[in-house]
């Protein structure tokens, strides 16, 4: 692949090993982490061929993987996420049993379990650790447990969810209603169904100042794809295997801020134009996960209180909503419903 000759406009012919870097590797960033007892991970599925019995794919499953386990390298652990030949094996010992035994007896240790063996007593440590865990463990996400129970949402779940157009007047509103939670004696798992806000760079084009330049929006958003993420161009084919080809910046060219001021974009007459002479940069804190209800922007904070149990209007009822703080001089304020 280096070898694949390139014009340049003088007519010299040049190499793509002349003008970058190949490397072989995987997809950077990675599209979907896939994590395994808080650890990254690679999953890979493997399918019982048909008309096979499951118990002869088990055994042999099972022997190749302690020969793989045999020779991984140090560091490296080989487990089963989902497996299915016990699951199977299970439903048959069973297959001879009334389904309406089946039934009763579930019922029974649901019962017995929820009400005898999973109190508050017996459970609420192990929450604790589970959260304290997650919290040290794992501080750049948000984790919580729940109680299993009957129905879409635990005893004493309170909702309120804001709607309005300003993203700032939703956050100060929500804000106010997480406080108010608080507040209430026995209120616990005060959340917001908005992840945490991140830093948003915005590249902002000045359409006056892009024109002089000969530049079009559209060739800078394919510079910064290119530079920042990487564009894939074509596909390198070995055998059965289609490997993308993806044209990227060197890491050490992209790896900050100054990065992204330094960066300069080709004009439509081949002229090298440095982006900040037709762009101007800014930042802002916007939610990383913004949530919407009937297509108008909804942030709905909840709150479980099992001694509250006084009614509260549905939350498709507009006739009861009242309006949340907060107004933005180019948008509508908030407002809220509450079920």
């Amino acid at each position: 692949m280096g070898d694949v000759p390139i014009a340049t406009p003088t007519g010299e012919i040049l190499y793509v090993r002349n003008l970058a870097r190949l490397v072989r590797g995987n997809v950077d960033p990675v599209r979907k982490p896939v994590f395994f007892d808080g650890r990254p991970a690679v999953t890979l599925g493997v399918s019982m061929a048909e008309g096979e019995a499951i118990q002869t794919f088990d055994a042999a499953l099972q022997e190749r993987l302690a020969e793989i386990r045999g020779e991984l390298p140090l560091g490296l652990s080989l487990d089963l996420v989902t497996h299915q030949p016990p699951i199977v094996a299970a439903s048959v010992a069973q297959a001879t049993e009334n389904l309406l035994q089946t039934i009763a007896t579930v019922l029974g240790v649901v019962i017995l379990f929820l009400g005898i063996r999973a109190g508050p007593e017996d459970v609420a440590p192990v929450r604790a650790r589970a959260e304290a865990w997650m919290a040290a463990q794992l501080s750049a996400a948000r984790g919580w447990t729940e109680w299993l129970f009957l129905g879409s949402d635990p005893p004493g779940t309170v909702q309120i969810r804001i709607k309005g157009d300003d993203i700032d007047a939703l956050l100060q509103a929500g804000r106010a209603v997480e406080a108010a939670f608080a507040a209430i004696e026995g209120t616990r798992e005060i959340r917001s169904d908005w992840a945490s806000p991140v830093l948003q760079l915005n590249v902002l084009i000045d359409q006056a100042r892009a024109r002089r330049g000969e530049l079009a929006p559209s060739a800078v958003a394919r510079m910064l794809q290119t530079k920042f993420d990487g564009t894939q161009v074509t596909d390198h084919r070995e055998g059965d295997l289609s490997i993308p080809v993806v044209l990227r910046a060197r890491p050490e060219d992209r790896a900050s801020i100054d990065d992204l001021a330094g960066a300069t974009v080709l004009s439509a007459s081949g002229v090298v134009v440095p982006l900040l002479q037709v762009a101007d940069l800014g930042g802002e804190l916007q939610p990383w996960v913004a949530r919407r209800h009937q297509q108008e922007r909804a942030l709905t904070i909840s709150a479980v209180n099992p001694g509250l149990t006084a009614p509260l209007p549905p939350a498709s009822s507009r006739a009861g909503r009242k309006r949340a703080t907060g107004r933005s001089s180019n948008s509508s304020p908030a407002s809220a419903s509450a079920r």
